[in-house]
């Protein structure tokens, strides 16, 4: 969670970012905190992004990179941006009616919070980039097949209802967490060249890893299995 922005403080919002609120009671000496807190996600619009007057923003820079594009910004349903040292993907998140997303073989390193008001984004490919965290992607209503190879990612993702298909080769998970025991839909799972390298068959493998692997219909690691997956 960033810094939260506030007109007082006279901060230039420099990239999407959000803020974290609860609600304090103060009686006498004595302040109670509610249990109601809440998210306040804060983004430049689109045109905002091209009008910083910052020309080293980074997120401006991207804005601009679209904006040459000459696409429509309300209705556009694709962007392909490969290959030209993005960092800041803000501005994407105006593109509310994107179903597909490339922005493979950039720098980015970070998944804005608020990624999820791109509810109609189906595909997303974020091959070759810097990416360490996932969570901010799981949180796509309609997302199917997400592409993360060649980053840093650590450890397999949270639950998600709708994703299908994910890719993490080449990056640097050492186990398949719990947690992915949530992506209930998933068919295809590819983590070659990680550092999930360990010896698996039926005999050892905890029964809820086993169950999840099994109903997979492609499965691809850099590791040893036994009896677990056959094409």
């Amino acid at each position: 969670m960033k810094l939260c922005w506030t007109a007082p403080n006279k901060k230039i919002l420099e990239t999407a970012t959000s803020c974290q609120y609860s609600v304090n009671y103060k009686n006498n000496e004595n302040i109670r905190t509610y249990n109601n807190s809440f998210n306040l996600y804060i983004n430049h619009t689109f045109n905002d992004w091209i009008k910083y007057d910052a020309k080293t923003n980074k997120a401006h820079l991207t804005a601009e990179i679209i904006n040459n594009k000459n696409i429509d910004i309300l209705s556009a349903d694709n962007l392909i941006i490969k290959d030209l040292f993005i960092e800041d993907i803000s501005p994407v998140m105006s593109l509310n009616n994107l179903r597909y997303l490339d922005f493979s073989g950039n720098n980015i390193s970070e998944i804005p919070e608020g990624f999820f008001i791109l509810n109609q984004l189906e595909e997303l490919n974020l091959d070759n980039n810097k990416i360490k965290e996932t969570k901010n992607l799981m949180k796509l209503n309609l997302i199917k097949i997400i592409k993360l190879n060649n980053n840093i990612v650590d450890k397999t993702p949270n639950g998600n209802k709708s994703l299908e298909h994910l890719y993490l080769n080449n990056n640097n998970i050492r186990q398949i967490s719990p947690s992915s025991y949530d992506l209930i839909n998933l068919k295809t799972l590819e983590i070659k060249s990680n550092q999930y390298n360990q010896n698996i068959n039926l005999n050892n493998m905890q029964p809820k890893l086993k169950e999840w692997i099994q109903n997979l219909k492609k499965f691809e690691c850099s590791c040893i299995y036994d009896q677990l997956y056959r094409p």
